[in-house]
């Protein structure tokens, strides 16, 4: 049985999933979460047992009435106006949390269909990583310590990544692991995907290795950043794509700018702050 057939689509259209950057490639996290039931139960048993609870936060939009967080169901259209009043909260909420070695083929191996919008931009970066893997479209990085590995971007890897970025939903840019009294950030889209396939293939990349069988590498050399040619550019879809991973550009939010929060939130042990 594979691990895409280990689950019904109805319980994984339940499932939200978000990525916790880190320094070391070894301490990100892929964490999923879902408003009833235990998100560990949608995962195949071997990775039912690696799972862990980490706790992390991230900005959800939330109905005023009933504090509740708004999420996008698969297939809604976000451009539908919304009846009730919302304002973004920050969260702080028990997840299931996967290393990225345990949690990339998993991603990968998920019917895109069914999935809620985070998932199925978790599952497209998976893809994308397992993509440049097994083409050997990666290095040893330029200065190894922190990763072993980095990506080589090609013209073409650089246009899906873009792509995928546009997909990236607003809150998953401010999910990090569970901080008190920290300011909130964001991370641009185009930040947030490149330091996660960076981080994502020198993990597939290492496991294939203690496995004894190292993908071969077809590009040779140190990695570095590959510009398209000026007969393509892509105007704000354009994504430079730097070969060491590092942490993403954060981008404050301004708190004059959002609507007002509420004064508490009974659900997951949130935490609200202007």
């Amino acid at each position: 049985m594979s691990l895409a057939r280990a689950n019904g689509p109805q319980i994984q259209a339940a499932l939200e999933g978000a990525y916790l950057h880190a320094r070391a490639p070894t301490d990100a996290r892929i964490v999923l979460w879902q408003q009833t039931g235990d998100p560990a139960a949608s995962l195949p048993e071997p990775l039912q047992k690696r799972a862990t609870t980490v706790p992390f936060q991230i900005l959800l939009p939330s109905e005023e009435s009933s504090l509740r967080p708004v999420i996008a169901a698969a297939g809604d259209d976000d451009d539908k106006p919304q009846q009730q009043r919302t304002a973004p909260s920050l969260w702080t909420i028990p997840g299931t949390g996967l290393a990225l070695a345990d949690a990339i083929p998993w991603l990968a191996s998920l019917d895109p269909a069914p999935l809620s919008p985070s998932l199925r931009m978790l599952a497209a970066i998976a893809k994308l990583t397992l993509h440049l893997r097994d083409r050997g479209d990666f290095a040893p990085a330029p200065q190894p310590g922190v990763a072993q590995f980095a990506p080589r971007w090609s013209e073409r890897t650089q246009w899906v990544l873009a792509g995928i970025a546009e997909l990236v939903p607003g809150c998953l840019l401010t999910a990090r692991f569970a901080v008190p009294d920290d300011p909130v950030y964001a991370v641009t889209p185009r930040n947030f995907v490149v330091s996660f396939v960076a981080h994502a293939l020198d993990q597939c990349v290492q496991q294939r290795t203690l496995a004894g069988q190292p993908p071969t590498s077809t590009s040779g050399g140190s990695s570095r950043a590959v510009r398209p040619s000026s007969g393509s550019a892509c105007s704000a879809s354009m994504v430079m794509a730097s070969a060491t991973p590092s942490a993403p550009l954060p981008v404050r939010r301004n708190a004059a700018r959002w609507a007002p929060q509420p004064s508490a939130a009974p659900m997951s042990s949130a935490r609200v702050r202007t």
